[in-house]
């Protein structure tokens, strides 16, 4: 076991905190994990279609089924869930290469705000939970 194991973690806590529920749902916890295990987990995007592209890509990147598939450290992880802002020289906007999004310099700060609440909220949830003994 290694990083890959609470990434996966962060990635379900993500989504559940976005969708509202878990990405993969049973009526027993058996056949929870044997979605787990057998199954890719549905988009985030597919139950809350306002979740910015960037945001679903790395969260399903996260809960790849694959350890191997999955980001090899937390600060990956983060990275993808930054909105990637840039502009070209002449100060015209740029599309997000990640999302296909086009952002300018005076755009909204919602998406920029939500994703730094958002792993805001699940780095202080994995660091309570790492100081537990």
């Amino acid at each position: 076991m290694d990083a890959r194991v609470d990434i996966y973690a962060l990635g379900t806590l993500l989504f559940e905190m976005l969708a509202g529920e878990a990405p993969h749902a049973g009526p027993t916890p058996q056949s929870v994990m044997s979605r787990v295990i057998t199954t890719e987990a549905r988009s985030v995007a597919s139950v809350r279609p306002l979740v910015p592209a960037h945001i679903a890509a790395a969260i399903a990147k996260a809960l790849a089924r694959n350890p191997a598939d999955r980001f090899s450290t937390v600060d990956e992880f983060v990275a993808a869930l930054e909105p990637s802002v840039l502009h070209d020289r002449g100060g015209g906007p740029r599309t997000d290469s990640v999302s296909g999004i086009s952002a300018s310099r005076h755009g909204h700060s919602t998406p920029i705000l939500l994703t730094v609440a958002l792993v805001a909220l699940a780095l202080g949830f994995f660091a309570g939970r790492l100081s537990t003994p």
